[in-house]
């Protein structure tokens, strides 16, 4: 056994050192015959690591700004949706549940966004899309 080593080596090398490497790589790279697959999986790989870098500090951020109330009724929502769902005998993965509510609330927002705000909405038009809460306890009674 070495008594080097080469992590430790490869790891002391100068930035010289590893400008020239990495050249050579890109050099490398270039003459390879699927270099476009090659490039299109490491832009990818470059994207997820950006996009889960920005995904770890807005979460920080966020989760100490939501109500955790309203984030464990969601969740607690969503589990319970899972769970009929295999009480049903369709049997989903985590990941297909997660994508399809991502994809539901996503389309949510955007409608939330595209609507403009009580103060932005002529009077006529902000009588119309009101709540008449009799309305609502009212059909809430008729279901009971």
């Amino acid at each position: 056994m070495s008594k080097y080593n080469l992590t430790d080596l490869y790891e002391e090398m100068r930035p010289k050192d590893r400008e020239f490497e990495d050249a050579k790589e890109k050099e490398r790279l270039e003459k390879h015959p699927e270099r476009d697959k090659i490039k299109a999986i490491q832009a990818l790989m470059a994207k997820e690591k950006s996009m889960k870098e920005m995904r770890n500090v807005d979460y920080e951020r966020l989760d100490g700004m939501i109500n955790q109330s309203k984030l464990n009724k969601l969740l607690n929502t969503i589990v319970s949706i899972k769970l009929e769902l295999e009480d049903d005998g369709e049997m989903f993965g985590n990941d297909d549940i997660v994508d399809f509510v991502s994809i539901l609330m996503e389309k949510r927002l955007d409608q939330v966004d595209a609507t403009p705000s009580q103060d932005e909405m002529d009077p006529d038009e902000r009588e119309r899309q009101s709540i008449d809460m009799d309305d609502v306890r009212e059909h809430f009674n008729r279901f009971k």
